[in-house]
């Protein structure tokens, strides 16, 4: 039923003024070999995930836009047979934004959207899931200085709505994110989020506050990041929270025709060195980035037991031609708080991984990638999971039209 009204509002908007009108459209089908259980006993599983978009941005003014996006989502498969219907279409995006406001340096985008904020540390959009985020609610901008780049924009959304009465189960998310130039070619990026529920079981009130800092000086880029995270905690029963995650990164990139560059950072999320106090200290990223991150076979931040991880990578990369770019990391993930194995004995470590991706721009609308990784168990993962590698693959097409 939602399929069929999602067509009906396209028909309706595209007769309305086909001149007005700009389509986008995007498949991204991925083939995955998934080796990841430490037991070189077990066969790896494989299995092909498909992401469909479909969009149409309608503009019948200078000032206002509308834009719909129907997404499909799906594992090759997952019906029960060739003729079954999971209905899994859904609208990924549905918003409007008017600019100008009252003829004041203000823009309003309300409905459902895609919400990355800075690093995408706390809100990201979540490219690489196949379903991808989006928020339901409003944003306003105010433009302080156009030419300088300096706006703030005030943001609510609705993550959780309970359909009780009073509103008790709710989950909101308000927030503030500014983005100021502060000298040339470095912008600082402050923040404040809350996070809340009144739910009588497991009420929170958690607030997040930070900042980035990013800058560009003659192919060298670094970004400083910090966050805070303090309030009454959801996950763990009524434990009073106190976090934080801080990172610095830095690139640079030659003057050379391959474009080579090299990428080196450390990132600390704290970890809980006392998991039966009423604190609780490990860093939650809410709605933030992970596999972008924290390595592509996606262990952390699921696999840190509490206890933090500390990231330390270095990272590299080339473009040998126009259309192939290659790219390699190297991460060391250590907890942040010890860990205590069954023996008694204390360790950080969880373990290293390699991660090497190759992209292929076939051409301006068709875009391959493959990535392969593997990762070396540490003393914590070897407790846990097993002592052998585990491996990982994929093998990716995305057409954007």
């Amino acid at each position: 039923m939602k399929y069929i009204y999602s067509l009906i509002l396209l028909f309706i908007v595209t007769l309305s003024a086909q001149e007005q009108l700009k389509f986008s459209a995007q498949l991204r089908p991925r083939f995955i070999v998934d080796n990841k259980n430490f037991d070189s006993n077990l066969s790896p599983d494989t299995y092909a995930e498909m992401r469909s978009r479909l969009g149409v941005q309608f503009t019948p003014t200078d000032d206002l836009t509308l834009f719909f996006q129907l997404q499909d989502a799906r594992t090759f498969g997952e019906e029960p047979g060739t003729i079954s219907n999971l209905k899994n279409v859904d609208i990924h995006q549905a918003y409007f934004k008017i600019d100008n406001l009252f003829d004041l340096p203000l823009s309003l985008k309300a409905g459902r959207m895609q919400a990355p904020y800075g690093t995408e540390r706390i809100i990201a959009r979540n490219n690489w899931n196949n379903i991808g985020r989006s928020f339901d609610g409003a944003v306003l901008q105010i433009d302080f200085c156009t030419p300088c780049e300096m706006k703030l924009d005030l943001f609510a959304f609705r993550v959780g709505e309970s359909g009780f009465p009073e509103d008790s189960l709710d989950q909101n998310v308000l927030g503030a994110f500014g983005e100021f130039e502060i000298i040339e070619k470095h912008k600082l990026q402050p923040f404040v989020i809350y996070y809340s529920s009144a739910a009588a079981t497991y009420p929170f009130n958690m607030s997040a506050v930070g900042a980035y800092l990013n800058g560009n000086i003659n192919g060298f880029n670094h970004t400083a990041e910090f966050i805070s995270q303090f309030g009454d905690e959801r996950e763990n029963g009524p434990k009073s929270l106190s976090a934080y995650f801080i990172g610095y990164n830095a690139t640079y990139t030659f003057n050379n025709v391959v474009k080579p560059y090299l990428s080196a950072g450390v990132e600390i999320y704290s970890g809980d060195d006392d998991l039966t106090d009423d604190k609780y200290k490990e860093f939650n990223r809410w709605f933030g980035a992970g596999h972008k991150y924290l390595g592509y076979m996606d262990y952390f931040p699921r696999y840190t037991f509490g206890r933090g991880l500390v990231d330390i990578h270095v990272k590299a990369g080339l473009k040998p031609t126009e259309k192939l770019s290659i790219k390699t990391a190297l991460h060391i993930f250590n907890s942040d708080a010890d860990y205590i194995l069954i023996d008694g004995s204390t360790t950080n470590r969880f373990g290293t991984e390699v991660d090497i991706v190759a992209n292929y721009k076939y051409n301006s609308y068709l875009t391959f990638e493959s990535g392969a990784s593997l990762f070396v168990p540490g003393e914590i993962f070897k407790e846990r999971f097993g002592d052998d590698i585990s491996t990982w693959f994929y093998l990716m097409a995305i057409v954007d039209l």
